[in-house]
């Protein structure tokens, strides 16, 4: 990421919501709260956000644009509206079933803690991103929508840990039950810093640990890529400084994950995303492949107790 600027590819996550939106799938995908704290970031950060909410209106633009994304990765557009709201679904789970606590680690332009935080005034929720992106979503949501359980964490996590951000915090209690989203991060990571990200987590949280995360699958040639991703796709990250660096395969992810001692691990694919948002459609729709979510938990007494 460059380190001066906010990052391009959470403005473009942010455009594949706002676009999803009107798209006849848009209300069973993308959530009312959602468009609306969607919109309302896009306000603060886009140079010219009345153009941008015409063109993704608009039909005929909107057929140029689906026309572009069926060549450079065919897909793309619902592949990330269907993750996200598996995502949240996830969440909602998880937070009724106890969680008190919900961190996304790079959050970027995402709704879901914002939402979260005022669908459940007793979650306390937490965002922590690079500051360069954080205060113009903060701006935005601080406006009109500011929960007092949402709390936001300014850091550049390419010099320090996760680690380091959080065990000097008050507002984070480390032995309650936890949920941490990590959404379209991990693939910025070199490896070792995936590794220490997931064993600072461990060590801190003494007790209920969910991490929902999302991965890219890493193919036979080692390429770290969308399977329908054009070879632009991989010019126009290393150009914004925002290369795909790890990548692993579904099984062997299953299996370190039981290593690092996540008892349940669960892999989300394609076909699930399919299977829960589309099973009476007329007609498969098309998301692209080759990235996929990742739902592990932990349960550890706390060695007080014991």
């Amino acid at each position: 990421m460059n380190k001066e600027k906010p990052s391009a590819t959470a403005a473009l996550i942010l455009k594949v919501v706002l676009f999803e939106s009107k798209s006849d799938a848009g209300p069973l995908i993308v959530s009312p709260e959602s468009a609306q704290l969607s919109q309302a970031i896009a306000n603060e950060i886009f140079k010219y956000p009345k153009i941008f909410s015409f063109l993704i209106k608009n039909k005929l633009t909107r057929g140029l644009l689906l026309f572009i994304e069926s060549l450079l990765n065919k897909g793309f557009i619902l592949h990330v509206a269907t993750r996200k709201k598996y995502i949240e679904e996830l969440t909602i789970g998880i937070i009724e079933n106890g969680c008190t606590q919900l961190l996304n680690i790079g959050a970027g332009y995402d709704t879901l803690c914002a939402i979260m935080a005022s669908r459940y005034s007793e979650v306390r929720c937490m965002e922590v991103d690079h500051p360069n992106t954080q205060k113009q979503k903060q701006a935005a949501l601080l406006k009109s929508y500011a929960p007092s359980n949402l709390y936001f964490l300014s850091a550049d996590l390419s010099k320090i840990g996760i680690r380091q951000v959080l065990k000097d915090q008050t507002i984070i209690d480390l032995n309650k039950k936890t949920l941490v989203i990590i959404e379209g991060v991990l693939m910025y990571l070199n490896e070792d810093d995936v590794n220490k990200c997931f064993s600072d987590l461990i060590d801190l949280f003494s007790n209920n640990l969910d991490v929902i995360f999302t991965f890219l699958d890493k193919r036979a040639n080692n390429d770290i890529q969308f399977k329908s991703a054009s070879p632009l796709i991989k010019w126009w990250l290393n150009k914004k400084k925002e290369n795909f660096l790890w990548g692993i395969g579904k099984d062997e992810l299953t299996m370190k994950m039981n290593n690092l001692g996540f008892t349940k691990v669960a892999i989300i694919t394609k076909q699930q995303f399919i299977t829960t948002f589309f099973d009476n459609s007329n007609s498969e729709p098309v998301l692209a492949e080759g990235e996929m979510i990742c739902h592990a938990s932990m349960s550890r007494r706390n060695s007080k107790n014991d």
